[in-house]
């Protein structure tokens, strides 16, 4: 071995059943959303030993969160703690549909609601590193929301800031920044301030102050991550078409404004706990979504997988593969150079 690399450990199968997504419990198990005609339902995977739980019955699905054909749509997202578990999907009218579950003591599920601002079509969502506060994103391309984010505060139950679609709008992406003392978040937006700009802007949103800022440095960001190593940034090229898009890391002792090419449009971008080392899913063609492992440090670029639908991060180096429209989850490990050790 000459460059850290993961490799497939496992493969586990839910014949019958499409897995829609993903994501670790905690050091031992992970969670499976799936769906078939029965309905939707949650398992729960030992990683250890392969066996299954049910975490959250098709029945459950069936009469609090959405009934097949629905189900087949659903997403979600689940909070740093696994406190609360954010479902949505597209009803048959094509409507976004959400729900907000307090799943921290299973097998017993309280569903959060409330009613969102007039016209707001709430389609993401973003929880803060303490679970503290949950931004909400409305979708853009829905007409008729004055409101284009809501913060809320999870710990008292309130509605804590509200910020306008004129103020900022079309969010691409948003996430959290978990090194800064307050709490702040950024998002990627196309529209500033009554404006569209040429190229999307970043907005810093300091929860606390409640107050809306804009960083002129970093124009063209698309998305960002950040770990105790350093921080990396996706932008979007302004004038090489023929590099349309490059990663950006500055890291403490290595240097600042290291780049790395992109020649397809990235989706999604974490780091890792090594040094430089970050993970890239990609779309190819807007067809196929690629992962790739990225060596900031070395400038190298090496296929995890071809068909990576979604992926999460784990503990100790591991990693979930759910490709596209498949019944197999793909469970993966990080392999380090010095004598093929893993991580620890």
């Amino acid at each position: 071995m000459t460059q850290p690399q993961f490799r497939l450990m496992e493969r586990i199968s839910f014949p019958g059943e499409l897995i829609r997504n993903a994501v670790w419990l905690d050091d031992g198990h992970y969670l499976c959303l799936t769906v078939s005609p029965d309905g939707a339902r949650v398992w729960m995977v030992d990683y250890e030993t392969g066996e299954r739980s049910l975490f959250i019955s098709a029945s459950f699905f069936g009469e609090h969160i959405a009934a097949f054909p629905e189900c087949l749509n659903l997403a979600w997202s689940l909070s740093r703690s696994r406190q609360y578990m954010f479902l949505h999907w597209p009803d048959s009218a094509g409507q976004n549909q959400w729900r907000l579950l307090d799943i921290s003591d299973p097998p017993f599920f309280v569903s959060k609601t409330f009613d969102p601002p007039g016209g707001m079509n709430i389609h993401d969502i973003l929880f803060s590193h303490d679970d503290r506060y949950a931004v909400f994103s409305n979708d853009s391309y829905a007409q008729g929301s004055a409101v284009s984010m809501l913060v809320l505060d999870l710990e008292n139950g309130s509605e804590t800031w509200r910020i306008s679609t004129h103020d900022l709008s079309f969010v691409r992406r948003i996430w959290w920044d978990d090194f800064a003392p307050e709490a702040r978040c950024y998002a990627a937006v196309e529209l500033q301030q009554g404006e569209f700009q040429d190229l999307p802007g970043l907005a810093v949103l300091d929860i606390g102050k409640q107050t809306l800022s804009f960083d002129s440095a970093r124009v063209g960001m698309l998305m960002g991550d950040s770990a105790e190593w350093g921080m990396v940034s996706c932008f979007m090229s302004a004038d090489q078409p023929d590099v349309p898009y490059f990663i950006r890391a500055d890291i403490p002792g290595h240097g600042d404004n290291m780049q790395v090419p992109l020649s397809d449009a990235p989706l999604d971008l974490v780091c890792l706990d090594e040094p430089g080392l970050i993970l890239l899913r990609n779309t190819l063609n807007y067809s196929i979504s690629q992962l790739w492992l990225i060596d900031m440090l070395q400038g190298d670029k090496l296929l995890v997988s071809g068909d990576s639908e979604h992926f999460e991060t784990g503990p100790a180096g591991r990693l979930l593969i759910v490709p596209r429209g498949s019944n197999e989850l793909h469970v993966m490990q990080l392999f380090l150079p010095e004598e093929g050790r893993t991580v620890q």
